[in-house]
């Protein structure tokens, strides 16, 4: 309780260990509701003036991912337009289109596209993509010289994709990521706030009437109260903010939520476990109360990769694989993600599950050793 009081009683933990986890996953949330684009604006540079290409055309813009927002009259006013960001895209018809696609021969639609901004980059390519598939496969109908309309639907569906979403059922931007960062979220407020508290105590311990002590205690008198009050403090706290960060913010957005309250519960204990011992060994490192924000915060982006989920985890290599290991937010991430959009039972996630509680313990003992070690220092 009484460490309760004191995280209510710190603003800049009260910020971080309250109110952050509150109000951020709403926000990401909230800006990424729309999951998808639409009506990305492109310039049209039309050298071919054809019936066919007018054709095209129309039918890009028809499309709810395009909007032809500019027919450009040379790739200079459209190069124009995309360095101004009035457009992401550009797509040229040379002026030979037609006379190519009416003699069956290979025409090229070129397309430029502004990769700064991926979800616009996706949404211009899949759209060209599937019309330039319809475009040739009505070239290729020609070509058979199919006598009757049978024969043509028979070669058109001879053989035919069928697009099959297992798990981002929308396709969405907020599915694909938030459900990693909203774990990583959870750790790095606990991690900052743990830390900042015991900055905080070292710091007054180490100013002693008006003048710095010679022997600071870096912890309280006791290890063990020290570790169970700060464990239960935040554990219940978080408990708390990992119920509503993990559970209620996607429910209240509509996204993917296949996981149960009793999986929820099976996977949060070990999660919180490893978090807050990682956090308190963590906090052995730091003497003032500002060096944790200059120390973790940057941390962030480099976990967020190593989770495997914005880069791929075949992909990472395989040192800073050992090194993901280390962190809390690996196993509990890929965890959640296979419970809560991948509909994985709890049974698929022991081995993260199993990693996070050897985490713990680990850090635990790290947490006591680093300690002792130091106690017996400031007494010398």
């Amino acid at each position: 309780m009484k460490t309760l009081l004191s995280i209510f009683g710190d603003k800049g933990v009260l910020l971080l260990a309250v109110i952050v986890p509150l109000v951020y996953p709403f926000l990401y949330s909230w800006i990424y509701t729309n999951e998808v684009v639409r009506e990305v604006p492109v310039c049209v540079v039309d050298m071919s003036k054809s019936k066919s290409s007018r054709q095209f055309i129309q039918k890009l813009d028809a499309t709810p991912d395009i909007d032809v927002a500019y027919l450009c009259t040379d790739m200079k006013e459209a190069e124009r337009k995309l360095a101004e960001q009035k457009a992401y895209g550009i797509v040229f018809f040379p002026y030979d289109y037609e006379q190519k696609t009416a003699r069956l021969e290979q025409s090229t639609i070129s397309a430029y596209i502004d990769m700064s901004f991926l979800l616009y980059y996706k949404a211009i390519y899949i759209t060209l993509t599937n019309l330039t598939l319809e475009a040739s496969s009505k070239i290729q109908l020609k070509l058979a010289q199919n006598t009757t309309r049978r024969e043509d639907k028979l070669q058109e569906n001879s053989i035919k994709m069928v697009d099959h979403q297992l798990f981002n059922k929308t396709g969405g931007y907020g599915n694909f990521l938030l459900q990693a960062v909203i774990v990583i979220l959870i750790q790095q407020t606990l991690v900052l706030a743990v830390c900042m508290r015991a900055g905080w105590r070292r710091q007054k311990a180490q100013y002693t009437d008006g003048k710095y002590a010679s022997t600071p205690s870096m912890f309280g008198d006791s290890l063990t109260k020290d570790f169970l009050s700060t464990f239960f403090g935040y554990g219940l706290l978080y408990i708390w903010n990992a119920a509503y960060v993990l559970l209620l913010t996607p429910k209240f957005f509509g996204f993917s939520q296949h996981i149960t309250v009793s999986e929820f519960c099976i996977f949060v204990v070990p999660t919180l476990f490893a978090m807050l011992c990682f956090a308190m060994a963590l906090s052995t490192m730091f003497k003032k109360r500002e060096d944790c924000m200059v120390c973790i915060v940057f941390s962030s982006l480099p976990m967020l990769f190593l989770v495997g989920i914005s880069w791929p985890e075949v992909a990472i290599p395989e040192f800073w694989e050992y090194v993901a290991w280390f962190i809390p937010s690996t196993p509990a991430a890929r965890a959640f993600v296979r419970l809560n959009e991948m509909n994985s039972t709890i049974q698929d996630v022991y081995p993260y599950l199993a990693a996070l509680i050897v985490q713990g313990i680990f850090y635990m003992a790290v947490f006591f050793i680093v300690g002792a070690r130091r106690k017996v220092q400031s007494t010398k």
